[in-house]
């Protein structure tokens, strides 16, 4: 029971209660025992947070996440704010967030760019898995800390948060959309990246997948090298596919692989479902240049991941459930909305 619930019940004020749990100020009898009563039926919890004050306890918190290009406006930039943002918003509770940037290189991989975010001794760790082996290395590291997963999962892990979205739940949504925009569709297409993380695959084999219980639709798969040209890749296979009736962009690159298809389909041209809501692949979807984005909303990933690790760790809160990214739907029309209604950074 917290002083607030104790004060209701004894019909007095907070601070009532607090003279009386702290022995100062002048409450009559009657109240001291009615109190004492109430503790004594209910028990009483302490706030964590003041505990915390008074032994000027300071937290740190780690964010472990891929490398970016500060003002580009992308997935991870924009999960990067969200993180912030929670931080912001709980300045109170005396912590700080520690940020690692990882890329593909072997000297700045997850793993050693971890290692390092482990050495300075956090009380947590948001983390945005890619390679399983370099992911897997990192949790033997971690032992006890409390985690929080964003972006995607890992199968086999344990983290106390998981805000990331279902790859799986994303690619056969996306396939569902589809067939709604090309009911007599008979050719399509899912194209992604060639990475270490494997949410691409994910989704795009469960986009195929959808289509593969049904007679006489063709699905026809394109993973894209970024360390080779993506133009040359992109005319190469849609160069193979001359009628597809729509393409499904797996990654957050829909804004890259376009100019290709509208060279290649210069005027009826497929339907084209991208994903993730952000400024530049925002814009197609605004000027009609593709027909539905799909959005795993990173700003909301990064906020929830941040705060429920603070309310676990400093408020000890227990009740902390996980906030799986939902699979968001975004078209023209209901753009609008979303951005009045949604926390998410567009510009």
């Amino acid at each position: 029971m917290t002083i607030s619930e104790i004060a209701k019940k004894a019909n007095v004020s907070p601070a009532t209660v607090d003279r009386v749990l702290h022995n100062r100020g002048r409450v009559s009898a009657a109240t001291i025992q009615l109190i004492h009563d109430i503790i004594q039926e209910n028990g009483f919890e302490p706030n964590q947070y003041a505990r915390n004050l008074r032994l000027n306890k300071k937290y740190k918190f780690g964010v472990l996440i891929r490398e970016f290009k500060s003002g580009d406006n992308s997935y991870w930039e924009i999960l990067h704010d969200g993180c912030v943002a929670a931080s912001k918003d709980m300045k109170s509770l005396s912590a700080q967030l520690i940020f690692k940037y990882f890329n593909d290189s072997p000297e700045k991989s997850l793993y050693n760019v971890g290692k390092q975010l482990l050495a300075q001794d956090i009380d947590g760790l948001v983390l945005a898995p890619n390679s399983s082996e370099e992911v897997a290395r990192l949790l033997e590291e971690i032992d006890n800390l409390p985690y929080a997963f964003v972006n995607m999962s890992y199968p086999g892990a344990s983290p106390l948060i998981d805000t990331s979205q279902n790859c799986s739940m994303a690619g056969s949504t996306a396939a569902k959309i589809m067939k709604m925009l090309k009911p007599d569709g008979k050719h399509f297409a899912a194209i992604g990246y060639k990475g270490k993380s494997n949410s691409s695959v994910q989704r795009m084999a469960s986009f195929s997948n959808y289509f593969s219980e049904r007679d006489n639709i063709t699905v026809s798969n394109c993973l894209l090298d970024h360390t080779d040209s993506i133009k040359k890749q992109m005319l190469e296979f849609l160069s193979i596919h001359p009628e597809l009736d729509g393409i499904f962009i797996t990654n957050t690159y829909t804004y890259l692989y376009l100019d290709e298809i509208r060279h290649v389909f210069p005027n009826n041209r497929p339907a084209i479902i991208g994903y993730d809501a952000i400024p530049k692949n925002v814009e197609l979807l605004e000027s009609d240049k593709i027909d539905c984005l799909i959005s795993q909303q990173p700003f909301s990933q990064g906020y929830n991941a941040v705060q429920q690790l603070y309310l676990h760790q400093i408020l000890k809160n227990d009740e902390c459930l996980e906030k799986s990214a939902p699979v968001t739907i975004l078209f023209k029309e209901n753009l609008g909305s979303y951005k009045a209604t949604i926390r998410e950074r567009f510009y």
